[in-house]
């Protein structure tokens, strides 16, 4: 899915609110939320702050958008973290092989 997934490069304005209000919010962040009272406080923390990022240049997404483009950063921040614990195991195994 990548970039189609959502329409529209986002701003740097943007990315920086988006980043900053999880930062804020980790426990929002990582989808902690649970049953039906978690799910009205996610959904409604999504509606704000889908207003606040509309509201400033850049293109304008529904919350369900906005939530798709925080999947997509998150995994672009997770695959080279990932590569790089591939890496340092193996070049472990090698040393311990070579030993």
């Amino acid at each position: 899915m990548g970039k189609d997934s959502y329409e529209g490069k986002i701003s740097l304005d943007q990315k920086e609110i988006l980043i900053t209000f999880m930062e804020e919010h980790s426990e929002f962040a990582k989808g902690k939320f649970i049953g039906a009272e978690g799910r009205k406080t996610r959904n409604g923390m999504w509606e704000q702050l889908t207003g606040t990022l509309n509201s400033v240049k850049g293109p304008r997404k529904t919350s369900i958008k906005w939530q798709r483009v925080w999947i997509d950063l998150k995994n672009k921040k997770r695959k080279p973290a990932q590569s790089k614990d591939i890496m340092e195991r193996l070049a472990e195994d090698q040393q311990q092989i070579l030993s």
